[in-house]
């Protein structure tokens, strides 16, 4: 018995350093200077690379499995809760919107233009991604 519970001891230990689920994590302290940069860019390729920068440094919900493929996405336990008004007061308005995504314009890379995709579940950031439009 004692050492099951020192192996469950453990793998809590485990869950709280990784911060998996942790809704009190807070956000990067980096996070708000980037994102001034980045409201008071122009698009283009500087954009976009600053756009890869601030995608690691949003909440994402996504959980990737030992093999390094996505495991699943579970939106109650993002890493960390950013709110729909501290993000539009972190990056500005959004090009588009809709009820569970926003998207923000980065303007033209090589081949097209590209969008920094903010998906939303129950008004709060669950990932982001950066698309290729047409």
């Amino acid at each position: 018995m004692k050492k099951c519970a020192m192996v469950l001891s453990i793998m809590m230990i485990a869950v709280l350093v990784s911060g998996c689920g942790n809704k009190k994590a807070v956000m990067p302290q980096e996070l708000p200077a980037l994102a001034r940069e980045f409201k008071g860019m122009q698009g283009g390729p500087a954009k976009i690379e600053l756009a890869k920068k601030i995608q690691t440094l949003l909440p994402t919900c996504m959980r990737i499995g030992s093999d390094g493929q996505l495991a699943k996405n579970d939106v109650g336990n993002p890493t960390y809760v950013l709110k729909l008004p501290e993000l539009f007061s972190l990056l500005g308005q959004p090009a588009e919107s809709g009820a569970d995504f926003c998207a923000y314009n980065l303007g033209k890379g090589e081949k097209a233009e590209f969008f920094l995709l903010v998906n939303i579940y129950d008004d709060y950031v669950s990932s982001v991604s950066i698309d290729a439009g047409k």
